[in-house]
């Protein structure tokens, strides 16, 4: 039968293994939307914040959660930073590849260490200072300097995902010092939803059937994902989470090269490669232990 504690290891594999699948059929199922139908970035980012923000209001009623906050400011920066972080991506897929976009988005451990420096006073060690440089590097392989004349805008709308991202981790731990994970939630998701409406006040088109049915199972992965990735960091370490993370810049490219025929360079690879030696690296670094209970972007 195993060990307690290695049953306990396993559950949480396995919970990492299916916020992987979960986040990872989100991207492509994003890839899938843009290909078939004229639906938006906006749109879809819409539907991704009001199906979320519909559970967790529905949540808060049933359990009588408490929604009261002590540190507004930081919610505000949590909520918005996480908008444009879901926001960029879903351009970036529209404009690139899912693989690449979905790349550029799993950079975010590398802003949190610089961002977290300069706004929060944590130090930058060695190893993150490594990290980071083994990160940018591996973020040049992307893009290739050689074709800087030629640079695509979803490139640096990809980039700024993982920069706004990183930013969104930020605020989650200071706003993790004075509220409560649920509170966080909530505020995170009704100021996505309200920033998402804004956006589409005035270019929101009715899709059809069958696209609102794809929408909202499209919402639903992300919710799956960010619960999966809450529960598995309950019982694995940051550098286990890290790892097994880092399939999802693997099993996308492989749906991608499946599924859209999307073509995979050398330089990808690599850069890939060093992307997520940054990420397992600079894991350790991240304190994630302060903010395990919310530790997705999405």
């Amino acid at each position: 039968m195993g060990s307690p504690t290695i049953r306990l290891k396993l559950i949480g594999y396995l919970y990492m293994l299916l916020s992987v699948c979960s986040f990872s059929f989100m991207v492509i199922l994003t890839k899938y939307l843009n290909l078939i139908s004229t639906v938006s970035p906006e749109e879809i980012t819409f539907f991704r914040f009001f199906i979320s923000f519909t559970v967790i209001v529905f949540v808060k009623f049933i359990f009588k959660k408490p929604t009261k906050t002590n540190n507004l400011r930081y919610l505000i920066e949590r909520g918005v930073s996480n908008f444009l972080a879901v926001l960029f991506l879903f351009v970036a897929i529209s404009m690139i590849s899912a693989t690449k976009a979905n790349l550029y988005n799993m950079t975010y451990p590398i802003f949190v260490a610089l961002i977290a420096h300069f706004s929060i006073n944590e130090k930058l060690t060695k190893t993150s200072l490594l990290s980071v440089i083994i990160g940018f590097i591996g973020v040049l392989f992307v893009i290739k300097p050689n074709e800087f004349q030629n640079l695509h805008v979803g490139d640096v709308i990809g980039l700024l995902s993982g920069i706004t991202a990183g930013y969104a981790v930020v605020s989650l731990k200071k706003a993790s010092l004075s509220d409560a994970p649920f509170t966080i939630l909530f505020y995170h998701m009704g100021i996505g939803f309200v920033l998402s409406c804004l956006l589409t006040l005035h270019s929101f088109v009715i899709p059809s059937t069958r696209i609102a049915f794809l929408l909202i199972i499209n919402a639903i992965l992300s919710l799956l994902g960010q619960y999966f990735l809450t529960y598995a960091y309950a019982y694995v370490t940051a550098v286990e989470g890290a790892v097994i993370a880092s399939a999802r810049i693997f099993f996308v490219a492989f749906l991608g090269v499946l599924l859209f025929n999307e073509y995979v360079s050398m330089s990808l690879i690599i850069g890939s490669l060093l992307i997520i030696a940054s990420i397992i690296i600079i894991n350790p670094g991240l304190h994630i232990s302060k903010i395990k209970k919310l530790p997705s972007i999405f």
